[in-house]
C-alpha cells in the first residue's frame, strides 16, 4: 500500500509538470502575424535583404543561456532556410538572425591544399576593418544597457568575424548574459547576432570574501586527490584566478518548466599548473584547468569541474 501511494503521488506530479509544460509552452501572446512584421521590420533596419517566397513560423524556447518562449521565423528558398529569426514573446524584439545562406557560401573562400584549408582570394578584411563594422552595426541595432564590448574573432574556417558584448552589473561581469553580432570575413555583410541578456538584478548579497572562496575551492581539491597528494603538489598546482561574477544556475525543474532564476554573485575559481610547468607533477595527472563555483553569500558549491587525475 505504501509503495502504491508513491506511484499514485508520482503519477500526480508527472500529469501536473506535464500541464504547466503545454501552459508554459502555449503562453506565447505574440501572433505568427506580428513575428513576421517585427522580423521585416528587423531586416528593414538592418538592411537584411531576403525572400519571400516561403515564410514558416513556429512556437518555440530560445536556445541560450536562459530559456524563454520565442516565435521562430524562417524565410525558405526551396526545402532549406536561407534566414531564420527568433523573436521573443515577451519583449516582441528580434533576439537571434542567422542568415544561414550568407554564412555558408562563405566557405566558397576555403579550398583544401595538401590536406590544410586556406583561403582563397579575396582576401579577409582585417581586423581593424572588421571591428568598426561591427562596432557600427552595434550602434545601428541598439544594444541593450549596460554590455560592453569585449572581444572580437576571425574563424578562418567559417570566413567570419565575430564580436561580443558582455553585460555587467556594477562593475562585475555577468558570465551568461551577452550578444554576438557575426559578419562575413570577405565582405563584412551582416549575417548573425544573439542576445543573451536579461538584464536581472542579482537578489544575494556578496558575504564571502576572495580569501575564503579561495580556501573553500582549495578544500574541495584536496578532498579529491587527498591532503598527501596536496601536500606533494601545492606548489604546482596554483589558484590560476579567483573571480566575483554574476551567474544564472538552473536546476532540472526550472528548465522543464522553462523558469528564469534571479542570478547571483558567484566566486569563479580556477585552479591549474603554475606557469611554465608541465602539469604531469607527482602521482597526479593536471588534464585541464579546475573551475570551482562558490554561492557568494552561503559559502554553498554550486558547480565544480575539477580536471585532476589522483
Amino acid at each position: 500500500m505504501k509503495y502504491l501511494n508513491y506511484i499514485i503521488l508520482l503519477l500526480v506530479v508527472s500529469v501536473v509538470l506535464f500541464v504547466i509544460l503545454i501552459l508554459n509552452y502555449s503562453r506565447c501572446n505574440l501572433s505568427d502575424s506580428d513575428a513576421i512584421v517585427i522580423t521585416k521590420d528587423f531586416f528593414n533596419k538592418m538592411n537584411v535583404r531576403y525572400s519571400q517566397s516561403q515564410i514558416v513560423v513556429n512556437n518555440d524556447y530560445a536556445r541560450s543561456s536562459y530559456q524563454s518562449n520565442v516565435k521562430t521565423v524562417a524565410f525558405k528558398v526551396g526545402e532549406d532556410s536561407s534566414i531564420t529569426t527568433q523573436v521573443d514573446c515577451d519583449s516582441k524584439q528580434v533576439i537571434t538572425f542567422s542568415n544561414e545562406k550568407l554564412i555558408t557560401s562563405t566557405h566558397q573562400y576555403m579550398e583544401n591544399v595538401n590536406g590544410r584549408q586556406r583561403s582563397k582570394l579575396p582576401l579577409f578584411i582585417d581586423e581593424n576593418k572588421a571591428k568598426e563594422i561591427l562596432l557600427y552595426l552595434g550602434k545601428r541595432l541598439g544594444l541593450p544597457q549596460h554590455v560592453e564590448f569585449s572581444e572580437i574573432a576571425l574563424n578562418k574556417q567559417a570566413g567570419i568575424w565575430t564580436a561580443k558584448w558582455k553585460r555587467k552589473y556594477n562593475g562585475i561581469v555577468c558570465d551568461d548574459e551577452s550578444v554576438t553580432i557575426t559578419i562575413t570575413a570577405v565582405s563584412g555583410e551582416f549575417c548573425g547576432f544573439n542576445n543573451q541578456v536579461r538584464s536581472k538584478i542579482p537578489q544575494n548579497e556578496v558575504k564571502v570574501s576572495k580569501a575564503e572562496a579561495i580556501e573553500i575551492a582549495r578544500n574541495k581539491l584536496i578532498d579529491h586527490i587527498s591532503n598527501e597528494k596536496w601536500e606533494k603538489n601545492k606548489d604546482i598546482l596554483v589558484t590560476k584566478s579567483a573571480d566575483l561574477k554574476i551567474i544564472t544556475h538552473r536546476s532540472i525543474l526550472d528548465r522543464i518548466l522553462s523558469l528564469d532564476p534571479t542570478p547571483r554573485f558567484v566566486w569563479v575559481v580556477v585552479y591549474d599548473s603554475k606557469e611554465g610547468m608541465d602539469r604531469n607533477s607527482i602521482g597526479i595527472l593536471i588534464e585541464n584547468e579546475s573551475v570551482i563555483q562558490i554561492d557568494a553569500t552561503n559559502k554553498k558549491i554550486l558547480s565544480s569541474e575539477i580536471n585532476i587525475v589522483p
